[in-house]
Formats: C-alpha cells, structure tokens, sequence
C-alpha cells in the first residue's frame, strides 16, 4: 500500500497498490505499520486541554466569588451582632440611670421627711445599690462604645443623676432632676447613631 497523500484528515491510497492483507498461515505480517499526523487528533488534545484549563480556572473564579461572598456574609453577621450587643448595653443603660434617678428623689425626699429614720437609712441603701448598677452599666458602654462622643455622654448622664440627693431645695431638686433628664435623653440620641 503506498499512501499517495492526505486531504481533509483522511487517507489517500494509491489504487495501483492495493493494502495486502495477511493471511492464515502466513509467517509473518508484510503489512507496514503507518504512522501518520492527523489534525483531527491534535484537535482533540487541544480541545481537552482548553476544556480542562477552563474547568480549573472556572473553579477558581467560582471559589473566589463564594469566599468573597461568605467574607461578606460574615462581616454582615459580625455588624448585626455588635449592632444588637449595643442596643442591649445602651438600654440597659438608660434604664439604670433612670432607676438610679428615681431612688436619688426617694433618698432625698426621705431625708428631708426624718433625716433620722429607717426609712431614710433604707432609701440612701437602695440608691448606693443602684448607683453600682447604673455604674456597672457604664463600664459596659464604655467598653462597647464606638465613639467617645457616647462615652463622655454616658458619664454625664451618670454623674448628674449620682449628685441629685445634694439639692438644697424643692426647686433645685427639679432643676438637677430635668438637667439629668436631658443629658440622658442626649445619651440616648447619640447611642441611637452609633447603632444604625
């Protein structure tokens, strides 16, 4: 068989020199082994090789986007948390400056009924144990806060109220209860910020 050329990836045989075929009982084969480049072979180990190439880089374009996108969901989470860990500190907050406020008007109205009574000794207790919750309260603000803003606010609201059983007066008693009144309720507008 003598190959005679090659057009559009097939073989062209010469028809004068027919391919010998071997037969039973023969010794030995007298058939050539061909060899021959083939583009449509080479075409094939492209294409797997192109198909594997884009299989590797759309793996990791994909293992890109989703760690990008757990990165975000994390963050998000994280915010949310710190979010809510905050409105917890910040209310627990007002809310004890407000309980420590209303036992500072009880110590000082008992002490100018009966400076001497039990009831009197009862009310500058309650207030020392609330003035150690709203102070503990504090702490946490402290510690939470983003923004100093918010902590100076804090301790404002904290000291006004701690000095309100030392009113000389009715009047001065209501002035010092509105002016620690208004400082928390700035607190408040300042810590509502700091959570949106």
């Amino acid at each position: 068989m003598i190959l005679t050329g090659f057009l559009a990836g097939q073989l062209v045989l010469d028809p004068r020199h027919p391919p010998r075929v071997p037969t039973i009982g023969s010794d030995h084969l007298t058939m050539p082994l061909l060899h021959v480049w083939c583009p449509g072979r080479m075409n094939g180990a492209a294409s797997a090789l192109i198909a594997v190439l884009g299989t590797l880089l759309g793996s990791t374009i994909t293992y890109l986007f989703q760690r990008r996108s757990a990165e975000r969901t994390e963050g998000f989470t994280r915010q949310q948390q710190l979010r809510t860990e905050r409105m917890g500190v910040y209310s627990d907050f007002a809310g004890a400056v407000t309980e420590h406020r209303r036992s500072q008007y009880d110590r000082w109205h008992r002490k100018n009924e009966d400076p001497d009574s039990t009831a009197t000794s009862e009310a500058r207790l309650e207030s020392y144990r609330l003035k150690g919750l709203a102070q503990h309260e504090l702490f946490r603000v402290q510690l939470i806060a983003s923004s100093p803003t918010v902590v100076a606010a804090a301790q404002l609201a904290f000291d006004a109220t701690s000095t309100l059983h030392d009113a000389s007066g009715k009047a001065q008693l209501r002035a010092a209860g509105d002016e620690a009144k208004a400082v928390l309720e700035r607190f408040i507008t300042l810590a509502s910020n700091d959570v949106q």
